[in-house]
């Protein structure tokens, strides 16, 4: 990962004693409201630089996948992590949450994220489209998720997603 700051370039390289196989390898990048940079990595979790040190998470601190290939911050403060292979998880906080094919999701792959107008979270799938309405995520229980989901029979043509490839426009279409 590489700072530019206007005037000189920074390399931030993880140390070889806290590798996870590739954890260089960057797939996703937001900043978050506080200023923060997250960081996905294909196989190295997701971590948190806030301009003095990184906070890594990995599944050993609860993430659901290493393989991490996209983010979304919401409006109310949460990250939202995609993984390749085990769907999203939440960070809220201090808690993590987690969803995947068993609690709705059409695929564990959750190559994109994008939070619409409304609160209601779009997950990019392999060949659907995955809906968590904003009621549901406030809901205390997540087994009665209500996930609505778009695929090629519902108009969804080329229903492919790649990693962070999803806006939702300020008239609250989604691109």
């Amino acid at each position: 990962l590489i700072q530019f700051d206007g005037t000189n370039f920074t390399q931030y390289v993880v140390q070889e004693q806290e590798a996870i196989n590739s954890p260089n390898n960057i797939r996703a990048l937001i900043t978050d409201k506080k200023g923060n940079v997250w960081a996905g990595a294909q196989n190295g979790g997701v971590r948190k630089f806030d301009g003095q040190s990184w906070t890594w998470f990995t599944n050993k601190e609860g993430l659901s996948s290493n393989h991490v290939v996209s983010l979304l911050e919401d409006r109310h403060g949460s990250i939202w992590v995609g993984t390749s292979d085990q769907g999203v998880t939440k960070i809220e906080g201090s808690s993590l949450s987690h969803f995947s094919t068993e609690d709705g999701l059409t695929s564990n792959a959750i190559w994109t994220i994008t939070e619409d107008l409304e609160g209601n979270i779009w997950l990019g799938a392999d060949n659907s489209l995955n809906v968590i309405p904003f009621g549901e995520l406030v809901k205390s229980e997540k087994d009665s998720l209500n996930i609505k989901t778009y695929r090629n029979m519902d108009g969804l043509e080329g229903a492919e997603f790649y990693a962070n490839a999803s806006i939702c426009d300020k008239r609250g279409q989604l691109w």
